[in-house]
């Protein structure tokens, strides 16, 4: 197989929550490695988030020499490709400043004006799990500005993970960002679902702040459909929605 084509096969296991067994995975990265130094911006990527999408307990070896790639050919990253990067090493909790500050200095030189809702959703969930490893405040400032500008195009739960997130990173629940995102909670609340309204909920919580009437009865209507569960260790730890069109870096 030639990089684009492991990529693009990795790409339909992550796409479709296929979960690899050892045997399958050693066989893929194993040709991974073979063939590295043909891969591109997004095949690296796309192959980054599919393993993590796989739930495989990744080598470190595996991610060191993907990240290697990517610094070779950081200039062709597009913010998505950057987006689904960061995404993955967070999803995989591979916080290492050799592999994120590389991906955070492209951000830092890049025009974000361009950058979908969905791309900086998830670069600040992911952010958040860094715990302000890397990030600086004038990073942080101009991706919030971003996220504000697009919060009309936030889906339930991309609002649910933008709100954790920016509880997570210190966002104050006046601020402007905070206030446009929370805004589209009432616009969308009948396409929330039982995690996005936990999600929800938890980000109030680590801010130790009540919602609104208005918008705790939006909230509690919507929870009434679903059953009680014992939450997940996860809860609020579940960046999804990240682009899952092969091409859509």
């Amino acid at each position: 197989l030639k990089a684009e084509q492991v990529a693009r096969l990795l790409w339909v296991f992550g796409t479709l929550g296929v979960e690899a067994d050892r045997d399958l995975y050693i066989a893929l990265t194993e040709r991974v490695m073979q063939v590295l130094p043909e891969f591109t911006e997004q095949g690296i990527a796309l192959t980054l988030w599919s393993l993590a999408r796989m739930g495989v307990a990744m080598d470190d070896a595996l991610i060191t020499a993907l990240m290697h790639r990517a610094e070779d050919v950081m200039q062709d990253f597009t913010l998505q490709g950057v987006s689904n990067m960061l995404w993955a090493l967070a999803r995989i909790r591979h916080a290492d400043p050799a592999c994120v500050d590389p991906l955070l200095c492209h951000l830092r030189d890049a025009d974000l004006r361009d950058m979908s809702g969905q791309a900086v959703a998830n670069i600040l969930w992911s952010l958040s799990h860094f715990h302000l490893l890397s990030i600086d405040q004038q990073l942080q400032i101009k991706l919030t500005k971003q996220l504000q500008d697009k919060a009309g195009d936030l889906n339930p739960q991309e609002i649910a993970n933008s709100l954790w997130a920016l509880s997570q990173l210190g966002e104050d629940c006046e601020s402007s960002v905070w206030k446009a995102v929370e805004s589209q909670i009432c616009l969308r609340i009948d396409e929330f679902d039982a995690h996005s309204v936990a999600n929800t909920l938890n980000a109030f919580r680590v801010l130790d702040v009540e919602p609104g009437a208005e918008l705790l009865m939006a909230l509690d209507r919507v929870a009434a459909r679903f059953p009680p569960r014992v939450p997940d260790a996860g809860d609020g730890e579940d960046g999804e929605r990240v682009s899952r069109n092969w091409g859509q870096q």
